[in-house]
């Protein structure tokens, strides 16, 4: 019989191997709302946290499926201000950091605008496997 001899490093190795597979892509894609605004209530501006590509979304209800506006992509840094404002001719205007241009058209049925964007989050498993 032989016996083997096994060192820490090799264990250490061997786990990475096997568990390995399992950390990575461990992570699901969870959207994020900033400056949510509502037609014809006070404007709100908010820093954008945290910076990414964020794009317009409307929707005809606070918690209802929301629908972007071709065009309005926009990439922001972290703390730039994201937000709405009404123009004195009547146009609603998207503000993200430097970038300032109209919704147009409004859609008909929205009476709510919102910044939007996907962040990144670790699943329970990889949480658990890092011990959080």
């Amino acid at each position: 019989m032989i016996a083997l001899r096994i060192r820490p490093i090799q264990i250490a190795l061997l786990l990475l191997v096997c568990v390995g597979p399992f950390t990575t892509g461990c992570t699901k894609m969870q959207e994020r709302m900033h400056a949510r605004y509502e037609l014809g209530k006070p404007f709100k501006f908010r820093p954008a946290e945290p910076g990414g590509v964020y794009e317009v979304k409307w929707s005809t209800t606070l918690d209802g499926t929301r629908y972007a506006i071709e065009g309005t992509k926009r990439t922001v840094a972290e703390g730039e201000l994201l937000g709405f404002s009404l123009e004195d001719n009547g146009k609603l205007m998207a503000i993200a950091g430097e970038s300032r241009f109209p919704i147009t058209p409004v859609p008909k049925d929205a009476k709510f605008f919102v910044w939007s964007t996907q962040v990144e989050k670790d699943t329970q498993l990889t949480k658990n496997l890092k011990g959080e």
